[in-house]
């Protein structure tokens, strides 16, 4: 690349060859020796092309952490509400949790002596231990 073309943001003779740009300066009769008169119209279009900023050159959002924090908090935010929501008052309350079913399910396990060891049963051994 020229010093001409470093000052002026141009890209380099061998970037316009790849760009086709030489063909067209071949076509409207400038010969290889004359690369630097390439057409005006097709320069900045294919220095564009090569350095524009999108891809890996796009500049950095200052504001793009907080962006990215605000939705992820809001989206997080919005599950918690549905599964609250959910849990309140989509799901029915069991009729197992009702303490007459759980005072009938203790005094069947009683009578089946079922879990000896850690259930309910083992509190009536101890105090019949005793």
């Amino acid at each position: 690349m020229t010093l001409d073309e470093k000052r002026a943001g141009m890209p380099s003779s061998s970037f316009l060859f790849a760009c086709g740009a030489e063909e067209s300066a071949r076509s409207n009769g400038l010969g290889t020796d004359k690369r630097q008169k390439t057409d005006i119209f097709v320069r900045p279009p294919a220095y564009w092309i090569a350095y524009g900023p999108y891809g890996a050159r796009t500049p950095n959002d200052p504001a793009m952490k907080w962006k990215v924090l605000l939705w992820s908090g809001a989206f997080a935010g919005l599950a918690v509400a549905g599964w609250a929501y959910w849990t309140a008052a989509v799901i029915p309350e069991l009729r197992t949790h009702a303490p007459e079913w759980k005072e009938e399910e203790e005094r069947r396990a009683i009578e089946n002596k079922q879990n000896p060891f850690t259930g309910v049963y083992s509190e009536v051994r101890k105090r019949e231990d005793k």
